[in-house]
């Protein structure tokens, strides 16, 4: 069933969860607020150095609620996200259209890992997508077990009440939804800008802000960007149909063009 393809493009706007979008759109958020302090060296820090930033109090608190909230929570969201995809796109597509997909995310991470920035994640969730081919022949029972355990270890049970939870947030029409759907619609090229606009603000070759703000600063820096992102995103996506490095995954995957303007 799933070595023939079912369909010749991809999935069209009306076909889109806007439910999905959004939490995609909403573990972007989550992300972008994990990775800034990386981005920003502050997490390279010392104890000593943190401490000696005129923020260091605030730091403290603003550290805590990074640990409760946001640590390992929206990675987790976005690999639940990327399951529910290779499923869908396993039962529209076939399975040689998803492992040419994963294919080209392997280059794309492995680009942004040698060139932009170390903490890639997406050359681990291609190859995950690539090992997870292998169970195909799984029973639903074994597989659900197995994605259980894998995600119950590292994360907690904690992170599945939440994710469970987001599911019964108003409508897909809310005003949240559709505001967290757009930078979601655009998730690879969002996530990339995340690091071309960190080496920008922390490193040498831009501002080289890194090492000189606190953890509060930082943080508020990082919803900042990500609100500008939701603004981008939707401006952007009334004109265009894609995000543009989605685009271009698309049409490499695919192999042919697709026009973006609408």
């Amino acid at each position: 069933m799933y070595l023939c393809s079912r369909m010749t493009g991809p999935t069209t706007e009306r076909q889109r969860h806007v439910i999905l979008d959004a939490l995609r759109g909403l573990a972007l958020m989550g992300i972008a607020l994990a990775n800034f302090p990386e981005f920003a060296l502050w997490t390279f820090l010392s104890s000593e150095q943190q401490a000696a930033m005129p923020t260091a109090c605030i730091d403290e608190i603003v550290r805590f609620l990074q640990y409760l909230v946001v640590d390992g929570k929206f990675y987790s969201i976005f690999s639940i996200l990327f399951g529910i995809g290779f499923s869908l796109i396993m039962e529209r597509h076939g399975l040689r259209l998803f492992v040419r997909r994963m294919l080209i995310l392997v280059i794309i991470g492995f680009l942004h890992l040698m060139f932009i920035w170390s903490g890639d994640i997406l050359l681990l969730y291609a190859v995950g997508g690539l090992l997870l081919t292998l169970m195909i022949g799984l029973s639903d029972k074994s597989l659900f077990i197995l994605a259980l355990s894998l995600i119950m270890i590292p994360v907690g049970l904690d992170a599945l009440i939440e994710f469970g939870g987001l599911l019964y947030l108003q409508s897909p029409k809310s005003v949240v939804f559709r505001w967290l759907a757009a930078p979601g619609r655009m998730a690879l090229s969002c996530y990339i800008s995340h690091s071309l606009i960190g080496v920008l603000l922390f490193y040498g070759l831009g501002f080289g802000l890194g090492t000189s703000l606190g953890l509060v600063y930082i943080e508020l820096i990082a919803l900042v960007v990500f609100f500008i992102q939701i603004i981008v995103c939707r401006i952007w996506l009334n004109y265009f149909r894609f995000g543009p490095l989605e685009w271009l995954w698309r049409m490499l995957t695919y192999g042919r063009y697709f026009p973006i303007i609408k």
